[in-house]
């Protein structure tokens, strides 16, 4: 019996001129966002090549003495354009997240949370085009259905209510994956041949996805067929489009607002005055503690000066860190926030799947400061061997070349860099497919609690429901 009716609905729906058209707008943006995303990534890694030959030509030019190295030269790490940014753009990430070997610079990347944004990519198509298409077809499911006389006669036939709904609800996502997975597979093969991308990998991240789009997608038609059961009819196309907006649009945009007043940040110009403030602290207790003025020869030779520039730049390294703390703070309060739609649970869960934005930033980040220490100790532990130099390893130190002029030693190690390919980084290492489901697993049983929540209320109100 159930199987009939699950049929019946379901056939129905497919015949329903508005299934045609929002089939055939999703097959045009699906195709439309594989033409475009190819491009852009044909596009991008041109220009990604381009700059990473220009980078290495740099470093190598600029590596020849590793006192300058130490002192100015900054490493990078470039974001490797992939096939990803078809599923998910890549928002606020630079081209290179770059830092100093000797500190961190808390603006060197943009900022990732900043509400919604549009760009044709199979996010913005599920989020924005799926919902309102599933919203579409159940704010009038039940409704319909009662005007017409069917649910009196399903009820007769033997259905109990909660077939009747579960029907609606099946029949209406079936619908959806229906349109959805034929539409992502041209544009997936469309955006394969033009770039030649293509993984094993990618095909899994890409099933999950639209596996992991099931639960906001559920949500939306049982918010529909919520709504269905309202006495006016008239007005339930308002209010689905209502919802629509609140979760889809509304909330996200609010998060960025209200998050950015609940965790404030400095301007770039206040932060770097900041590192100013806290290395100009160290220095002026060094005055202080020595008559001899700080910054003559005569501290340089008993390794006063040099011992006051390197606490200055670990309080230098130590505040970037603080700002970059404050800085993680406020995006982690948008997104806490904007928690409150699913459909900003499915943007974050999706992140995790695909290694993208602020959820790949922060591991970047963190990556990027242990290549920093890393190459930094072994361009120390090259000085060392060398007999002449005095061994000074701090931002200022290139300037007191002069100071030790014609007395037969240099600072710093006037020695090449052997490594000028580390300066420039293009490959880190992702987390594997496993672990990425652990972080979203709770996410994901959270999407569908709430279904079951909404399922659950949705029968025990229509089991008081007036179907005549």
């Amino acid at each position: 019996m159930f199987k009939s009716l699950f049929y019946k609905d379901l056939m129905l729906l497919i015949k329903d001129f508005k299934f045609q058209v929002f089939f055939i707008i999703l097959m045009i943006l699906f195709v439309l966002s594989g033409i475009a995303s190819a491009n852009q990534v044909k596009k991008q890694q041109k220009e990604y090549q381009e700059e990473i030959n220009s980078e290495m030509k740099y470093a190598q030019n600029n590596s020849g003495r590793m006192m300058y190295l130490i002192a100015n030269q900054g490493i990078k790490y470039y974001h490797t354009p992939g096939i990803s940014d078809m599923v998910l753009e890549t928002k606020g990430f630079p081209t290179a997240l770059g830092t100093n070997i000797l500190h961190f610079n808390p603006y060197a990347y943009k900022r990732t949370a900043e509400g919604y944004s549009f760009s044709l990519n199979w996010l913005f198509i599920l989020g924005l085009i799926g919902s309102l298409m599933v919203l579409i077809f159940s704010f009038d499911s039940l409704s319909e259905e009662k005007i017409n006389g069917m649910l009196k006669l399903q009820t007769v036939s033997g259905l109990s209510r909660s077939q009747i709904v579960f029907s609606k609800f099946l029949s209406i996502l079936t619908l959806y994956l229906l349109a959805i997975i034929p539409a992502g597979t041209v544009s997936l093969l469309l955006f394969s041949g033009m770039t030649g991308l293509f993984s094993f990998l990618f095909l899994v991240k890409t099933v999950l996805f639209i596996l992991f789009s099931i639960p906001l997608i559920s949500f939306f038609i049982l918010i529909g067929i919520w709504i269905s059961l309202s006495r006016h009819h008239m007005s339930n196309i308002v209010i689905a489009l209502s919802f629509w907006l609140i979760f889809i649009i509304i909330i996200p945009q609010l998060a960025s607002i209200v998050g950015k007043k609940i965790s404030p940040i400095a301007s770039h110009k206040e932060m770097n005055q900041r590192i100013q403030d806290a290395a100009s602290k160290v220095h002026k207790e060094y005055y202080k503690k020595y008559t001899f003025d700080f910054g003559g020869n005569g501290t340089l030779e008993k390794g006063i000066r040099s011992k006051g520039f390197d606490a200055a730049d670990a309080a230098r390294a130590k505040q970037a860190g603080l700002n970059r703390e404050i800085y993680f703070k406020q995006i982690e309060t948008i997104e806490k926030i904007s928690f409150l739609s699913p459909y900003s649970i499915f943007k974050h869960v999706t992140e995790i799947i695909f290694d993208k934005n602020f959820y790949r930033m922060k591991k970047d980040i963190d990556h990027l400061q242990i290549i920093q220490q890393a190459i930094k100790d072994e361009i120390l532990e090259e000085d060392k061997k060398d007999p002449e130099s005095m061994h000074l390893c701090y931002a200022y130190a290139e300037g007191d070349k002069y100071a030790v002029m014609g007395r037969g030693v240099t600072p710093f190690s006037d020695k090449p860099y052997p490594h000028p390919e580390k300066l420039i980084n293009t490959d880190f290492q992702e987390e594997s497919l496993f672990i990425k489901l652990q972080h979203i697993s709770l996410w994901i049983f959270a999407m569908i609690m709430i279904d079951i929540l909404l399922l659950g209320t949705i029968n025990m109100i229509f089991r008081k429901y007036d179907i005549r």
